[in-house]
């Protein structure tokens, strides 16, 4: 359903490139269709690395609040570093006062972009890796 579904957006949309997902009962399901920066690169896929703006608040927002709202988490003022303890004491001392309700709100002092070498024109982004990401 999920490459149906995308396939059909993908065509519809008459976008580059599109990449969808699909959570069930714990089941996940993602494809993708197009082409990366440029005609005759790979579709991109579940593991493609992409910017999506300003839409990260209204996902972390909702992810959050459904999370407290089932007591997975209970506090927004909860340090991210009690979830992401790979990021705790040692790591980065600023990251240990961010809390969720900072991730949230796009309060927590992160910078606006991922610092990243220069990369090609038509594609300003190839250079962010995982790690420049989680750094």
């Amino acid at each position: 359903m999920v490459g149906f579904t995308g396939q059909v957006f993908f065509i519809d949309a008459k976008v580059p490139a599109v990449i969808i997902g699909a959570v069930r009962d714990g089941d996940v399901a993602v494809a993708g269709f197009g082409e990366r920066a440029g005609p005759g690169r790979p579709a991109p896929d579940g593991d493609t690395i992409l910017r999506i703006g300003f839409i990260t608040k209204a996902f972390t927002g909702d992810a959050l609040a459904h999370m407290t709202a089932k007591g997975t988490v209970f506090a927004l003022t909860d340090p991210l570093t009690k979830w992401q303890p790979d990021l705790g004491p040692g790591v980065n001392g600023d990251i240990e006062r961010v809390t969720l309700l900072n991730l949230a709100t796009h309060a927590g002092g992160f910078p606006r972009e991922v610092p990243h070498e220069a990369s090609p024109d038509n594609d300003p982004f190839a250079t962010i890796t995982r790690d420049a990401f989680a750094a």
